[in-house]
């Protein structure tokens, strides 16, 4: 049986919980809530680049609402209710789970979905592994992974991120609790002004195209780095995959028939 210190400190934390639940409700009512526009995509798909460009187009505060970056990329309330009053701009590898959803309906949040040719970003995301770090928000890869065969690094790729993938695209495909916003990143590397527009048409924004133009032409000049994007690579998967590979990840979406096949590309 817990001891009495123990039961304390359990009923300490658990008022500590409804606190923070009390102040949101609290700053829900009393001050008025900014805008959230926020962004939930497949990982390497481009999302850092659409929130730069419109954050720097609307003038919105860049928030991530989340606990870390390479964690599993769920709402984190606190954080939520730290944002409420702001305008933000925000993009997660955020899938609807319950409580994600349940979080998002409460703070009236209206999710974008941004997807990309999966096998286009899977090998993005293999780049980005072998190059930068061996962890993401879906994958830790071994230590000796940059030494692996490329066919091996693509296996990996397809056995231990694909499902993920499948899952938040077929999760996302099926949910209908909230109002969402479908973008590719092919549509947005073709036609980012046009792109923008959409997404400020989604939430209401009063956003001149000129605006829009004005932060394309701006970020266009800057460091690609600074928004991870490759501008206009495509079809990587298709030439460095294997057929055998491209039918193996084509098949995890057999599971999720909902999901419109040319969002992802296979």
């Amino acid at each position: 049986m817990a001891s009495f210190r123990q039961r304390a400190t359990r009923a300490l934390v658990a008022t500590n919980s409804r606190l923070v639940r009390w102040h949101g409700a609290w700053r829900r009512h009393v001050w008025p809530a900014g805008d959230t526009v926020f962004i939930s995509a497949m990982p390497k798909s481009g999302s850092t680049y659409l929130t730069r460009l419109l954050a720097d187009a609307t003038g919105y505060l860049q928030y991530f609402l989340g606990t870390h970056h390479r964690n599993e990329q769920d709402l984190y309330l606190p954080r939520l209710v730290d944002a409420a009053p702001l305008n933000t701009v925000s993009h997660q590898h955020t899938r609807p789970t319950c409580e994600n959803v349940r979080l998002m309906r409460l703070y009236g949040i209206r999710p974008v979905i941004l997807t990309r040719n999966i096998a286009d970003s899977l090998v993005s995301l293999r780049d980005m592994l072998v190059h930068n770090a061996p962890d993401s928000p879906v994958l830790r890869v071994p230590a000796d992974f940059a030494d692996w065969p490329a066919d091996r690094q693509f296996d990996m790729m397809i056995d231990l991120a694909g499902p993920w993938y499948a899952r938040f695209v077929g999760d996302w495909a099926a949910e209908d609790r909230l109002e969402t916003l479908w973008l590719r990143y092919e549509d947005m590397i073709d036609a980012p002004t046009a792109q923008v527009r959409r997404v400020a048409d989604f939430y209401g924004l009063d956003l001149p195209d000129r605006q829009i133009e004005a932060a394309v032409r701006a970020l266009g000049r800057g460091d690609p780095r600074a928004t991870r994007l490759n501008r206009g690579v495509r079809g990587r998967g298709a030439r460095l995959m294997t057929s055998d590979q491209l039918t193996r990840l084509s098949g995890l979406f057999d599971y999720y028939p909902m999901v419109d096949r040319g969002l992802i590309g296979v």
